[in-house]
Parts: C-alpha cells; structure tokens; sequence
C-alpha cells in the first residue's frame, strides 16, 4: 500500500515542460552522431547529451514519490505503471524489428535479445549488443522497470526519513558502484555496469526520491528559477571545459559526469516545483510548452529509429539533422494522440487522462 503526500496531487506544469528541454537534449547527441562519419568528431557541445537521461531518471524518482496514492494495492500500482510505458515500447520494438527484417537497420537478433527486449530486461546485461539492440533508446526502460518493482519498498524505508538520508544514500550507492567498476571491470564492463546497468542507475532514482520528500517539507527555495538555468548550463558548459582541458579524460567516466550534473538537476526540480506550488506562472508553464513535455515520451522512443533511417541522408549534410528532428517531433505527437494515450486509459481502466507529470525517461 502506498500512502499519497499531501502535495502529490498538486500539478507541476514547470517539470512536464523540463521533460521536453531534457528529450531535446538526448535527440540532438543522437542526431550529432548520426550525422557524422564513424571516423568522424561528432559537435563538442552535445557530448554530453546524454545526461538528459541522468535527469529522467532523477525526475523518475521525484514524480514517483510526488505522484503515490491513498490505498493503491500492488495490482492496480503495477497495471498503471505497465500501461505507462509498455504500449509505446512494443509499438517501436516492432518497428524497429520491421526495419531490422528489412534490412534497413542493423541490429542485433535471436529469440533470446528479443524476448529480453520484449519483457524490458535487455539492461541486465554486460552485452552492450543486447541492451542496445532494436529500438536502443529502449535500454533506459528496462532501467525504469527496475525502478518501478522496488519503489514500492523503497518509499516504506524512506517516507519517514530525513530526505537528505535518500539523497546521501542514492549518492553514496553511485559513488561505490563506480568506484568498484573503474578497479573491478573492464573498460567496456565498466561502461555497462554504469550506464545501462538498471541496478546502478537505482541511485539517481533514490536521488530524485530524496529531492521530493525534500520539496514536501520544505516551503521555498529560495533561489530564482533563472539562477537555476543558469546553474545548469554553467555547469554543462563547465563539464566540456574540463574534458578538453583533460584531453577527454573526464568524458571516459560517464558516471562522474552524471554526478557532477545531478546538483544541477537537483535545483531544477526543487526551484521549479516550489514555484508551480506558489502558484507562480512562468514561461515553461505555457500550454505549448506542456504539450510538447507529453510528448517527450513518445519522441524518446521514436526519435532514433527516425534518425537511424535518415543516417544516409545527414551524413555530410548535418544541417538536415534539423529536419529530420522535426519530422521525429511531429511523429511524437501523433503516438502520443494515436497511441499512447488512448491505449494507456484503456488498460488504466479510466476515461481520465493520466496524470500530467510523469516520470518516463525521454
């Protein structure tokens, strides 16, 4: 049973809008890679486009903890969160199983990678040919699928507790893992094992977990949402700074640069969520801006298979990136109308929209 907080009813326009700047940031690494030359120098700035993902998977926690319900019994908890995600997940897997088939894509096969795919535990591998295998973006659901099973048990242990023991402990458990790797593993095992791990990326959810307990008991701030972007981007910017100043040491540990992006995020989440809950419009609350954050999901899943097809035409050319990033971004929408959300409120059982914050990785 899961108790809900007495703010997690409260709508957070401010976050559903964060999602889409986050999603952006993922499309446009994969379309810097995908329209450069394997030999080639993808742009220095989108480097560290994947940190979009760390902050999903912070926000993943927060939204978990704001978002818990009065009484909801493990049926219907696991039922929503399978309706969450798994429709939009099997529409790309067949799509990118068709184009594998096809031949337009490569990918890796079998009956073993895809039932691993199909149930969400491709992640659960060292074999980095199998948590990216058909749709890759997918990898990052397996993770969250992980989130959802132990959440639950993890909300009892710490609902009660200071938020800053959450948050110390989602550190801690990122901080030894990568620890371990770096000494234990291979260079390629240590990549696994910190990036499409789902058992490690548990600390980043735990993180967001502690950030949302903390926004409950804390009534401000303090701190302008400007200041906040601006901490977020000084610190990107800080972080390509020091890769090229160490000739792109800092770049080989990805889990470093997910722990030094996380304070960032952090404030994010709490500025932004302190100000929804004052009441205060601003600019990321436009209805614009929210519709676009429904859709990140959706562009999420679709985005690299669109890119992946388009390879052949952006190489050489990237200024067609953009117009294959827009193409992906129309697409997202008519999933999310089409598919996403029709089908979620079918196999949720209600005629209600699903909440408008939610915590897919995008």
């Amino acid at each position: 049973m899961i108790k809900r907080m007495s703010r997690g009813s409260r709508h957070l326009p401010s976050l559903t809008s964060l999602r889409f700047f986050a999603a952006m940031l993922v499309v446009a690494y994969h379309a810097a890679h995908q329209s450069t030359p394997a030999d080639g120098h993808a742009f220095a700035s989108l480097r560290f486009g994947y940190l979009g993902v760390t902050f999903f998977f912070v926000l993943s926690g927060f939204v978990m903890v704001w978002s818990a319900r009065d009484g909801s019994a493990a049926a219907s908890y696991y039922r929503r969160r399978f309706a969450r995600v798994w429709p939009v997940h099997a529409l790309t897997l067949v799509a990118a199983a068709t184009l594998v088939a096809a031949g337009v894509l490569e990918s890796r096969t079998g009956l073993g990678t895809t039932t691993a795919n199909a149930l969400l535990l491709q992640a659960w591998t060292m074999e980095l040919s199998v948590a990216y295998s058909y749709n890759s973006v997918a990898w990052s659901l397996s993770a969250e699928a992980f989130f959802y099973a132990v959440f639950p048990l993890l909300y009892l242990v710490f609902r009660r507790q200071a938020p800053t023991l959450a948050i110390a402990v989602g550190v801690g458990w990122l901080v030894l893992g990568g620890l371990l790797a770096e000494a234990l593993a291979t260079p390629t095992a240590t990549y696994a094992l910190t990036y499409t791990f789902s058992a490690y990326r548990v600390g980043e959810f735990l993180i967001g977990m502690g950030i949302a307990l903390l926004v409950r008991t804390n009534d401000s701030s303090g701190i302008r949402p400007f200041l906040a972007v601006a901490f977020a981007a000084v610190s990107y910017a800080g972080l390509i700074v020091v890769d090229r100043l160490s000739a792109g040491t800092l770049g080989d540990h990805l889990w470093v640069v997910s722990l030094m992006f996380i304070p960032a995020v952090a404030l994010m989440l709490v500025v932004f969520a302190r100000r929804d809950l004052n009441g205060d419009e601003g600019w990321l609350s436009s209805p614009a801006l929210v519709r676009l954050g429904r859709w990140s999901f959706a562009l999420y899943m679709v985005h690299e298979l669109v890119l992946r097809v388009a390879r052949p035409f952006m190489l050489g050319r990237p200024w067609t990136a953009v117009i294959f990033v827009a193409c992906a971004i129309a697409l997202s929408g008519a999933v999310y109308r089409l598919v996403e959300q029709p089908i979620e409120r079918r196999m949720r059982g209600s005629r209600k929209p699903a909440a408008q914050l939610d915590n897919i990785p995008a």
